[in-house]
């Protein structure tokens, strides 16, 4: 952990008490609810006493206002309850509740009675997993998660608007991962420096196993960029010990280990969260994400990667329907709705169901703001389990899609190998969106949420499938350009610059046509080119190379159309 926010997150994150695990898994949990925050010693004006500097800043920057919510838990009220009987395992101030695990529930009705509690509700049963049940937690990695039939050298990149000419630029080697980031073109992002530094992703999942051991985390764990971990489904246990699942998540994400696998966020900083209990499935799990979110918020997290989903439970009455997932039913998803409310930018796998008599997206990527990701395999064809959208209400679910067929992941062996799962699409995009919004900090969550959707290979068009398809965060970096960057030709994206013996070129073209690309000198004198090359309407990719033997200095790019020319300046060294 790092001290800096060690004391706020400990004191005021309002999210997770330590309680004793003996004794208490098996016990009935229930979430109660209450009326105010009356007579609270914190104030909307002093939101140091209970919101990190970070958590702060992060408001400030997308103008989101300190409210009611953001206070904590009325600590009288939690006293009250706790006389009366029961451990404290959650609080969550975004919902003013708490939970608690009692071994007699004859003190419910006395609960029940206290003036300021308005809800009671059972999430966790006695006993939890009944004897004979034979259903399985919804995480999102697929019935077979790993799948050792995995082709590194299927190196596609797929997007309906990218010219045919195709390029391979590697900011780092890659290994196995290649491909899944070359796809969204995160890979074009790293070659200009923003690969997640400074940045913080949270990931929510059932356990992250050897994390602390496996080589693909060892500069994570070296350059201290595993900013803590926290159990919310056993308070106090070790996260390394528990389920390979956020394992793999991680890795596609923050993974480095040249040659084998480097993430699509290799240099971002983590806080990694168990909120999954892998054995059973019970609402509490949606209680104990909120309260990790809170956490998250008030540690400074920027990014929340969920590779996890909710439709049926245990307890049958627990249950959702379709008609729930739109988008401010589920409570997971209202966490959701509430985190992205407080300018973190969610990111959630949408399921797979896709097979299934269910068939729909789950719960929470039905949520308002989240950007839900659909899967398809190395050469963009939809993957079968892949979730269908769209939301109950209509809304474009899943948002976009990645690849989640095939992908490359570690294995609890300290090998790689390749996953299927939409909870592997998911934290491919999530490391994408920490390095986009590195690269753009100007920006709010929704703002980062609509230029990468509007990157999208079908935007306009989208369907129940793809979404808006697969992103192009080269596309997403330059459509950021138009906005905020008038000075810059706002149509071009070039990488490296400055450059060396090549250059990759980004170009939006407005219209099907035919241009002249050169680089010329500050006096004009033309030192390459390519020409008569056919565009489509849309992105396109070109190419230059044969530079290095150039002398170093101040070029001018120019692509030449019937028209029109548009210039970047660029930097030989």
């Amino acid at each position: 952990m790092k001290t800096i926010t060690l004391s706020i997150i400990l004191i005021f994150a309002s999210t997770f008490v330590q309680t004793a695990q003996s004794q208490i898994s098996q016990l009935p949990k229930y979430r109660i609810d209450f009326s105010n925050k009356h007579n609270t010693p914190y104030s909307l004006s002093q939101p140091a006493d209970y919101l990190s500097p970070r958590a702060i800043q992060r408001r400030a920057n997308q103008n989101i206002p300190i409210d009611s919510t953001d206070i904590p838990v009325n600590q009288t009220y939690i006293d009250g309850v706790l006389q009366i009987g029961g451990t404290l395992l959650l609080k969550s101030k975004w919902f003013n509740c708490i939970t608690i695990a009692v071994s007699d529930t004859t003190i419910i009705p006395a609960i029940a009675a206290l003036p300021y509690v308005t809800n009671i509700e059972r999430t966790y049963p006695p006993g939890g997993l009944k004897a004979g049940s034979t259903k399985r937690p919804r995480i999102m990695g697929g019935t077979n998660s790993f799948d050792t039939e995995f082709n590194p050298y299927c190196y596609v990149m797929v997007d309906a608007q990218l010219s045919q000419e195709k390029f391979t630029i590697k900011a780092f080697n890659y290994g196995m991962g290649y491909n899944q980031a070359n796809m969204i073109g995160v890979d074009y992002l790293h070659a200009l420096g923003y690969s997640g530094q400074g940045m913080i992703i949270g990931v929510m999942d059932a356990g992250f196993y050897n994390a602390n051991t496996l080589d693909v985390f060892d500069s994570l764990r070296s350059q201290g960029r595993i900013l803590g971990t926290v159990d919310f489904v056993n308070p106090g246990n070790d996260v390394y010990g528990e389920s390979t699942h956020g394992m793999a998540v991680l890795s596609i994400i923050g993974g480095n280990q040249p040659g084998q696998l480097v993430g699509t966020a290799p240099h971002a900083s983590f806080w990694l969260f168990r909120t999954e209990d892998g054995a059973t499935e019970f609402r509490i799990e949606e209680d104990n994400w909120i309260s990790a979110a809170e956490f998250g918020d008030s540690a400074g997290v920027d990014v929340f990667n969920t590779s996890l989903g909710y439709t049926e439970f245990y307890d049958p009455a627990q249950n959702y329907t379709y008609a729930d997932m739109d988008g401010v039913t589920a409570r997971i998803t209202r966490g959701v709705n509430m985190a992205t409310s407080k300018g973190i930018f969610c990111v959630n796998s949408a399921g797979n169901s896709g097979n299934g008599p269910w068939k729909y997206i789950g719960a929470p990527a039905d949520a308002i703001d989240v950007l839900a990701i659909g899967a398809v395999d190395h050469n963009g064809i939809q993957a079968s389990f892949s979730s269908h959208g769209p939301s109950y209400d209509g809304r474009v679910k899943p948002n976009v899609t990645a690849q989640g067929q095939g992908t490359a992941v570690v294995s609890s062996a300290n090998y790689i190998t390749s996953g299927n799962g939409t909870s592997f699409s998911g934290p491919v995009v999530a490391g994408a969106v920490a390095c986009l919004w590195q690269a753009n900090p100007n920006l709010t969550n929704i703002q980062l949420k609509s230029i990468i959707e509007q990157s999208g290979s079908l935007y306009p068009s989208y369907d129940s499938l793809f979404g808006y398809g697969i992103p192009n965060f080269a596309a997403a970096h330059i459509l950021v350009s138009k906005e905020n960057s008038p000075e810059e030709d706002p149509f071009i994206l070039v990488y490296p610059n400055p450059f060396e013996d090549e250059i990759f070129i980004v170009f939006q073209s407005e219209q099907q046509q035919t241009v002249n690309v050169e680089i010329v000198d500050v006096k004009g004198k033309k030192i390459a080119s390519k020409e008569n090359i056919q565009l489509i309407s849309g992105y396109n990719n070109i190419s230059l190379d044969r530079l290095k033997g150039k002398s170093n200095g101040v070029y001018f790019l120019r692509i030449v159309t019937s028209n029109q020319v548009y210039v970047k300046r660029i930097m030989k060294i």
